[in-house]
């Protein structure tokens, strides 16, 4: 086994989803069979030791200084190991590429969690600069993804804004009330006779709703921009990337998926590359582009740029590859009306991987622990070539589970019942989290019409799921002990 550069940061919250994200800074594309950096992972928190004298805030911050440097201690440092022989040598050129691409999904999300990031950085280093003491202050900031403490409800550490709602996908002054007032103009246009302007409503009210554009302002009225535009040069280079990486790659699926994902990198139509991302084969998992929705917090609807660049664990795969078939008797297992269920999907693969690098909406705060993609319901619902695929991580996994599980079981747990905290069992859980994800209604009818329940949802969409997937994946686990007996 050897180890490989990357910044693992798991919180003391075993959170399995890529929920709230990671950290970042401009890198150099390490070359992927190197020995490990060292990487962030959640400690137990301990009470931090009373100072000598009271804490002096610093002037531009609502955080003290002690405070910033607890809430970097609260993060654990570990080494993320994968199976040096496994990352075969043709597989590393590939590997390189996909890293270089992924730091271009760091810096577009960056831009995402607020427009003003990169001048607050640049700033924040010419603190550092001038007081080396200063420096837990950036190191917050790139663990955060910018100056709001995502462990405290994104109290801000470094200035005294809040972080907008809507983050840096709406700009400055949209609020909510200002969004959907126009939305609801729009909707009324829209069911007009006016077959024109009911067109012209209809278009502005898709590229208001769309997961793949910021929304600006111009006077009284709102533009979408799509994200290919909005973003163009750091969506070009990171195409040329992909497509680069597809040249290169000896696995046909993986290359067809990176040639379709470079296309849609420049026009936001994703729905192909996501029907080619179900199909890959081999030994390297990869997911990059926009895909959670969780940064939104105005309405839910904004997509944020992540990359995960992984290696498979075939063995570990094949063992769950069982699980599979029973996923339409774990969705009718679910208590819910039958008017809300869909078919089953066709292709419904789990991949258990191990982590060689994550970059943007995944990598901020705490580390995503395992996924279930892709989002779009017209992908999962499709009967004939659609479904979903879980993937999980294995050694962020292992991770977690040494570096948190353990020591908290062990404070709060009698020791004769240690034995029974194993990996096995902590992994379990988190299969049937994500398998819960996959199943469940994807659409709702309102006034007649079938909506997507996530954009019915709006803001509470994501909370609500993780809270689908919790009790559905216990209602699985409970389901399957008793058909497997």
């Amino acid at each position: 086994m050897r180890t490989l550069s990357i910044l693992l940061c798991a919180a003391l919250s075993l959170g399995a989803c890529s929920n709230s994200s990671k950290k970042r800074e401009e890198q150099q594309a390490p070359a992927p069979a190197k020995k490990a950096v060292k990487s962030p992972v959640m400690k137990q928190t301990k009470a931090a030791p009373a100072p000598a004298k009271p804490a002096t805030r610093v002037e531009r911050g609502e955080m003290t200084l002690e405070e910033v440097k607890s809430g970097v201690a609260n993060f654990k440092e570990v080494l993320l190991s994968y199976p040096e022989k496994e990352l075969k040598p043709e597989l590393r050129p590939v590997v390189k590429k996909l890293i270089e691409a992924a730091f271009i999904m760091d810096r577009i999300f960056l831009r995402q969690v607020s427009r003003s990031n990169e001048s607050r950085l640049r700033g924040l280093k010419r603190a550092v600069a001038k007081d080396a003491g200063l420096k837990p202050y950036l190191d917050y900031f790139r663990i955060m993804y910018g100056p709001w403490d995502r462990t405290h409800h994104n109290k801000p550490f470094w200035g005294r804004r809040a972080k907008p709602p809507g983050a840096g996908f709406y700009a400055p002054g949209i609020t909510k009330k200002l969004f959907n007032d126009r939305v609801a103009e729009l909707e009324k246009v829209k069911g007009s006779r006016d077959r024109k302007a009911a067109a012209t409503a209809a278009a502005e009210l898709e590229g208001l709703k769309s997961y793949y554009t910021v929304v600006q302002r111009a006077g009284d009225k709102l533009l979408s921009v799509p994200f290919h535009k909005y973003y163009k040069k750091d969506v070009e280079k990171a195409a040329a990337l992909l497509n680069e990486a597809a040249k290169l790659s000896k696995e046909k699926s993986l290359s067809e998926y990176l040639s379709s994902r470079a296309k849609a990198l420049l026009d936001d139509d994703y729905r192909a590359s996501d029907f080619a991302w179900l199909k890959i084969q081999g030994d390297l998992e990869v997911v990059i582009g926009p895909y959670e929705v969780y940064e939104d917090e105005l309405n839910g609807f904004k997509a944020a740029y992540e990359a995960f660049v992984t290696l498979v664990d075939q063995r570990y795969s094949a063992k769950l590859k069982v699980l599979s078939k029973y996923s339409a008797d774990l969705d009718r297992n679910l208590p819910y009306a039958d008017a809300f269920r869909g078919g089953s999907a066709v292709h419904r693969p789990i991949k258990v991987v191990n982590e060689l690098y994550t970059a943007g909406d995944t990598k901020a705060g705490v580390q995503t622990l395992a996924f279930n993609l892709p989002n779009d319901p017209v992908v999962r619902g499709d009967k004939e070539k659609g479904g979903y695929k879980l993937v999980l991580l294995k050694n962020v996994a292992e991770a977690k589970f040494s570096a948190i599980l353990l020591p908290i079981a062990h404070k709060l747990m009698d020791k004769e019942q240690w034995k029974h905290v194993t990996f096995d069992a902590f992994f379990t859980h988190t299969l049937y989290h994500e398998s819960a994800h996959g199943i469940g209604p994807s659409f709702v009818t309102v006034k007649g019409k079938k909506v997507k329940i996530r954009e019915f949802m709006k803001e509470y969409g994501s909370a609500n799921e993780e809270a689908k997937a919790d009790m559905g994946g216990l209602l699985g686990l409970e389901y399957m002990i008793s058909k497997l007996k």
